[in-house]
């Protein structure tokens, strides 16, 4: 019986095999692209739109690409490996959740007001 298999998993393949990186990096790579973007949009005044914006979009494309596993562990090994399905989620979403963490910190971050010397 030979697996056949998808075009998700040729794409990893060819991925792999032409930029030589650990596949959990690409996970990162992705969510680093993201916070990018979301850095890119709040050039200079900081909000959390941009940042929640990104961590549902690395939530979404990680469910996606886990579903895409889930499909070929299924065909290839019989069972679903869902350790590695819910790390690799979460290598995904890691850095656009830390941006909007960090953002989130920030802006509700007291604004300390200068200190005006005692006169007497």
């Amino acid at each position: 019986m030979e697996i056949e298999t998808s075009a998700y998993q040729a794409f990893k393949l060819w991925l792999a095999s032409n930029i030589p990186l650990d596949r959990n990096t690409y996970h990162y790579l992705i969510g680093a692209g993201l916070l990018g973007i979301a850095l890119f949009n709040v050039r200079k005044h900081p909000r959390t739109r941009p940042f929640a914006l990104a961590v549902v979009i690395a939530g979404v494309l990680g469910f996606a690409m886990e579903l895409a596993d889930l499909r070929d562990d299924m065909a290839s090994l019989g069972h679903w490996r869902w350790g590695a399905s819910l790390l690799d989620l979460g290598r995904t979403i890691a850095l656009p959740l830390a941006g909007f963490i960090v953002v989130r910190w920030v802006l509700k971050w007291p604004a300390r007001a200068p200190e005006r010397p005692v006169q007497r």
